[in-house]
């Protein structure tokens, strides 16, 4: 049985990424850009599915879009989203900005590839690590003058919190991430986005 496991984990635990190019070859341009305070980091979507939230019946969605693959099924995605499979050749930026002009649409987001190809899948929110001596009046100003509302914050005195993105935003998941990372109030941000993974056997376990 596979397992989602955040992102942030997965770096801390063994410093896998989704930075990397699937395709080998440095020369193939990257699809966006993590902004990293030590430097740009180039990220790659998926040509072959994408992850969205939507407020209608997803089946309806699903079989009356012909960028949408009716040969497989849609999946549930944790936090309310479901992995959307695409026809082969689909451009996959633009495809994103039109599902996220779709009022049915909370938000589109790509699946992010590693070279591994582990699948990052992203959701709605983003993780962030404020500096200790910002006080939580900075942070909730800055909240409100991005658009966004923290939804959960990780132990008391941490200054670390997670943030929602929704339509009301109008700026993408990368973008509100990027806005926070290159902040002069943060310690970094990352997206939440989720690996699915095999667990280790049991008998690996226990010969560690």
């Amino acid at each position: 049985m596979k397992k989602f496991l955040p992102l942030f984990v997965i770096l801390l635990l063994w410093g896998l990424t989704c930075a990397k190019n699937p395709s080998g070859p440095e020369s193939i341009q990257p699809d966006a850009w993590y902004l990293d305070k030590q430097g740009p980091v180039p990220l790659y979507y998926s040509r072959e599915k994408i992850v969205v939230k939507i407020h209608t019946d997803i089946n309806h969605f699903y079989k009356t879009n012909r960028y949408f693959d009716v040969t497989k099924t849609p999946e549930p995605a944790p936090n309310g989203f479901y992995l959307i499979y695409l026809v082969p050749g689909t451009n996959v930026k633009w495809l994103l900005s039109q599902l996220n002009k779709d009022p049915r649409v909370e938000i589109a987001n790509p699946v992010f590839i590693e070279s591994n190809s582990l699948e990052c899948i992203p959701n709605n929110r983003v993780s962030v690590k404020f500096k200790e001596e910002v006080s939580r009046n900075t942070i909730d100003s800055l909240n409100n003058l991005n658009l966004v509302s923290i939804v959960d914050s990780f132990g008391f005195g941490l200054n670390w919190y997670e943030l929602r993105v929704t339509k009301q935003t109008g700026k993408s998941l990368l973008e509100i991430t990027n806005i926070y990372e290159q902040s002069p109030y943060t310690e970094w941000a990352i997206f939440d986005c989720l690996i699915e993974i095999e667990p280790w056997p049991l008998q690996a376990l226990k010969k560690e």
